[in-house]
């Protein structure tokens, strides 16, 4: 728990270790992308494009060397996002689309780590959107109801939770 003592030896800040999460992520993804390519019966040429988690340049850049996927089959925007944690393969997976780099038809091979140094991965293969039919107006509704609710709670709980920090605490010791 934090306390006074706590605060005055730095301890309040996080602490990584850079180069060991670096060998780890890099690890993790060759790990995981031959685990799923076999899982998945596939070579590295049966995929059309890899999108790895946008760490860094230097780390996709290894990892897909030392799996043999050409620079030309790497998808990487981290140049123009920065580390975006877990919203990285969604951004890189909309780029891509948009960029024309994933068709139907596509073998899609993706790898992430993150958060308590956990690591996944799949083969995605993308097929033609499928149509939708339009929302009728009372499900419009019910949806427009539902996301105000789920905004007013959010604001509801930001407001409490400012109301508590400004409150004065009950601890003993301010009692004294």
């Amino acid at each position: 728990p934090m306390s006074h003592e706590a605060l005055e030896q730095g301890l309040q800040f996080g602490r990584t270790d850079g180069r060991a999460i670096y060998r780890f992520g890099l690890r993790a993804m060759i790990h995981t992308a031959r685990e799923v390519l076999r899982s998945a019966k596939l070579d590295i040429e049966d995929i059309d494009l890899f999108i790895p988690h946008q760490t860094n340049q230097t780390l996709i850049q290894q990892t897909a060397q030392k799996l043999h996927i050409p620079p030309e089959k790497t998808f990487v925007n981290v140049a123009r996002y920065a580390n975006t944690s877990s919203a990285s393969i969604p951004i890189a997976l909309c780029d891509a689309i948009e960029q024309g780099r994933i068709k139907p038809g596509s073998r899609v091979l993706i790898t992430v780590f993150g958060g308590g140094l956990t690591y996944a991965g799949m083969v995605w293969h993308w097929s033609q959107p499928v149509a939708r039919k339009p929302m009728s107006f009372v499900r419009r509704f019910w949806h427009a109801l539902w996301d105000a609710q789920a905004a007013f709670q959010s604001r509801f709980f930001q407001l409490e939770h400012r109301l508590e920090a400004l409150a004065p605490s009950d601890d003993s010791e301010e009692k004294e």
